[in-house]
């Protein structure tokens, strides 16, 4: 078949084959961290095709997170994952830059979880960089801030 390629003009994006494939830049999402978290150097999301990154670096406070905390509320519409769950779209976090701390992972309503509790009295920086792919429709409007 016959490739077709289109320019959104209401997202300004283009699409090939009627998929969008253009690229939203960070966005700063910052304003949504959970208030558990005392400082942030960011929380920042990007979609590039199907292809979506989120990079969070948080100074977490005293308090534990639960495996039922979110980290930042849901992922907006556009950005979730193809396949949410504890068995997919899956993350590492780090406490500071260089030590492992644990995993976690995006549940089925799109909110990131850790998969233990996390204790804030010895977890400084959480740090997550994860990428996974999304089969969400392009978002209608972008999340947060252009970073």
């Amino acid at each position: 078949a016959a490739q077709t390629t289109d320019f959104d003009s209401a997202t300004g994006q283009v699409q090939v084959n009627g998929a969008e494939v253009g690229d939203t830049g960070w966005r700063d999402v910052s304003a949504s961290l959970d208030p558990l978290f005392i400082s942030e150097n960011g929380v920042y999301i990007r979609r590039s095709g199907n292809v979506v990154e989120i990079y969070m670096d948080a100074t977490l406070g005293s308090s534990d997170l639960t495996p039922a905390t979110d980290l930042f509320g849901a992922i907006p519409a556009g950005f979730k994952p193809s396949t949410p769950g504890p068995g997919n779209a899956r993350f590492a976090w780090f406490d500071g830059v260089n030590s492992f701390g644990g995993g976690g992972y995006v549940n089925s309503s799109g909110a990131m979880r850790t998969g233990g509790t996390v204790s804030g009295a010895s977890v400084g920086r959480m740090i997550i960089d994860m990428t996974y792919t999304t089969d969400d429709a392009w978002p209608a409007t972008l999340p947060g801030t252009a970073a």
